[in-house]
């Protein structure tokens, strides 16, 4: 099924065509039942559907029938679904009825717009009823229930049409903002860019926006992010601003992100008074065998097994295991070099939302993969809408979390997570890499000062950063002190055991001396 043009003036005609297979297609017979959407709508108007070769239908006989409807005012919202019979009177409606009573409640839609809209970025549009466009903005924000509509998109110059999605309130604090984030859920068979849920997110875009663009170039798994202009029912509700598009963590992220591993479990954590009930946080707690506490580890991939053993098995060998053995069994159940990456970039950008990766021990806003060719979990940040913030804190906001202070302060691990961190500003978080890339996804849409601050913020925060790993050489030892320095006439003085950090990611160099060797 189809409509053209998607987009009409409101000079244009619309043809609106379909395909109809039957055992016996020359008993078919088509109809299109359309009207005009109003607060209080009249009935449908039917016009006879052919497959002439007369009506935009393409060639006769073709089995695709046509009809129009003849042009609309400008904005006018119209809702049309087709009806088709058979030679034995069986009779189909697309869309079906919404209940058993034969109501056709959730139509498709196209708008007349003779307004000339931006092409900088991709330009989407969501169509509702009036009436369902009504009940959605009055409703209820804590609310998930979707509403009907159809999403028109134009995106490198190709508008595409994806009829009955569904447009729901989505966040937490920001569900309550104006414009809100909505979540848009696609017809299965009808990917919209190869997804079939995106979230459009109102909040901040240009710091989720930079966010997924810094995590991209470090080589991290996050959400995609992009910038998108959108008009609801023809309104621009940022006043000329735009929108993020949002990839939502669930199969087909994990397609794209781990296309040789994508069969595995993505999880995204929530604090308990947010989770399903009997949830009791996703803070990588140990809370037993019982999968009940663990549901606030929200499922985005797999989610009709309802399986949390993986989780079960990391948070026992995260706060369980003997120290003799941690390191041993973590590295097992976690990519180790991988969390502290994402840690240290948390850091370095100033990430300052309250999840779990800054030291909320609730376990919010983070999300975790686990392949299957792969076993460890990677640690993924989620919601980059507060970033380029606080400065001047440590580089250990993590450790606020029970289990990632006891990793993060393993003298093992500290090391490695000092390399991280000077990699990323010494090979990534530069001004030549950052800049053009920053530019390239925001310059449609912020002013150059945006993107100066943000590589400002990137610079002074690196400075401080280098201030706080230790480079020099340091040592210990059991030699008394006398008049400020270590001393002693013993011939048999014990070792001088220190550690030197080279400026090289997994690189630590052990040195001891003793006066025989």
């Amino acid at each position: 099924m189809a409509h053209g043009p998607i987009i009409p003036k409101s000079t244009d005609e619309v043809t609106v065509s379909a395909r109809l297979v039957d055992e016996d297609p020359g008993g078919v017979t088509a109809a299109l039942f359309w009207r005009v959407s109003t607060s209080n709508p009249g009935p449908f108007a039917e016009i006879p559907m052919l497959a002439d070769g007369q009506q935009g239908d393409g060639a006769a006989g073709d089995g695709v029938f046509a009809a129009a409807i003849p042009p609309q005012a400008n904005g006018a919202i119209v809702e049309f679904y087709i009806q088709a019979v058979d030679g034995g009177g069986l009779q189909r409606t697309s869309p079906g009825s919404t209940d058993n009573a034969g109501t056709q409640g959730a139509n498709m839609l196209y708008q007349v717009d003779d307004t000339d809209r931006p092409v900088d970025v991709p330009y989407y549009r969501s169509i509702m009823t009036v009436q369902d466009w009504n009940t959605f903005r009055s409703m209820n924000r804590r609310s998930d229930a979707q509403m009907n509509a159809t999403l028109v998109g134009t995106v490198g110059g190709i508008t595409a049409v994806r009829y009955n999605v569904g447009s729901r309130y989505r966040g937490s604090s920001t569900r309550f903002h104006n414009p809100t984030n909505n979540r848009i859920n696609i017809p299965a068979d009808r990917p919209w860019l190869g997804s079939t849920q995106i979230n459009i997110n109102a909040n901040n875009p240009e710091n989720q926006v930079a966010g997924s663009t810094l995590f991209a170039m470090a080589n991290l798994p996050a959400a995609t992010a992009g910038p998108v202009r959108m008009a609801h029912n023809g309104n621009d509700l940022t006043s000329g601003g735009y929108y993020t598009h949002l990839e939502v963590l669930n199969a087909d992220w994990a397609e794209r992100q781990f296309p040789t591993d994508s069969g595995g479990n993505a999880y995204r954590g929530r604090r308990a008074n947010e989770s399903p009930s009997g949830g009791q946080g996703a803070g990588l707690q140990y809370r037993g065998v019982d999968p009940a506490p663990y549901v606030s580890y929200i499922k985005g991939t797999n989610r009709s097994g309802q399986d949390w053993s993986d989780v079960i098995r990391l948070t026992d060998v995260l706060n369980n295991t003997p120290d003799d053995t941690y390191l041993e069994e973590v590295e097992q159940v976690a990519d180790i070099d991988q969390w502290l990456r994402t840690i240290a970039l948390i850091e370095l950008s100033g990430y300052s939302e309250a999840g779990l990766l800054i030291g909320d021990s609730g376990g919010d806003d983070y999300a975790m993969y686990r392949g299957i060719e792969d076993p460890r979990f990677q640690m993924v940040p989620y919601d980059l809408d507060s970033m380029f913030r606080s400065g001047n804190r440590g580089i250990f906001s993590a450790t606020g979390v029970p289990a990632l202070r006891r990793l993060l302060l393993r003298p093992e691990i500290l090391p490695r997570y000092y390399a991280q961190l000077l990699d990323l500003m010494d090979n990534v978080l530069t001004e030549e890499k950052i800049r053009p890339a920053l530019q390239q996804i925001l310059g449609q849409v912020e002013p150059a000062s945006t993107i100066d601050a943000m590589l400002e913020f990137l610079r002074v925060r690196s400075d401080s950063v280098r201030g706080l790993i230790p480079l020099e050489l340091t040592a210990a030892t059991s030699i008394p002190v006398v008049d400020g320095f270590p001393r002693t006439t013993a011939a048999t003085s014990g070792p001088l055991d220190g550690r030197s950090e080279e400026r090289r990611v997994g690189t630590e160099c052990r040195s001891r001396w003793s006066p025989d060797h």
